[in-house]
């Protein structure tokens, strides 16, 4: 199991970083900084774990609710106020959960490299990481935002046009 310092460049040995390796764990510098441990323990191996499940349990909240957005417009029709209410919820989600996921990811990396190592550092890139990750998301949370607004606007127009009929 092994834990990586993204973000960073370093070259050459460990020496000038003023870190060392705890007792069954080795460290590695090629632009970044890994630490490898064949024997990891319990909350190394929770610690691992969260590196990446807050990221896949965002997507699958996100799947979930890009379902449920689904059947609501199959079964009362697009534009509705329902419709544009699940659509910002959706977004926000999006938007809300990378970040809260990246945070959570950063912080386990933090953690796990924390126990491998004998200095105990910040490795603090949790903000450097948020700028790689955060487009996407963003991008997205816009669009389903202004695509909520036209099927809101779409809803007045539908009862605008009921009504003249």
């Amino acid at each position: 199991m092994c834990a990586t310092q993204p973000g960073t460049g370093y070259g050459g040995d460990t020496a000038h970083l003023g870190i060392s390796p705890q007792p069954g764990v080795t460290i590695s510098i090629n632009g970044t900084l890994q630490a490898c441990t064949l024997h990891p323990t319990f909350s190394q191996r929770l610690m691992y774990t969260f590196m990446g499940l807050p990221t896949v349990l965002v997507w699958a909240a996100v799947l979930l609710l890009l379902w449920w957005l689904l059947r609501a417009a199959r079964s009362i029709g697009p534009f509705t106020l329902l419709v544009a209410a699940r659509m910002r919820w959706l977004g926000w989600v999006v938007l809300l959960g990378t970040l809260a996921a990246t945070a959570a990811e950063s912080a386990a990396t933090v953690a796990l490299l924390n126990t491998l190592l004998r200095a105990q550092t910040s490795f603090g890139y949790a903000v450097a990481n948020l700028t790689h990750v955060l487009p996407v998301p963003l991008l997205i949370w816009a669009a389903l935002l202004t695509f909520a607004r036209i099927v809101h606007l779409g809803t007045a127009m539908d009862e605008d046009i009921q009504g003249t009929v």
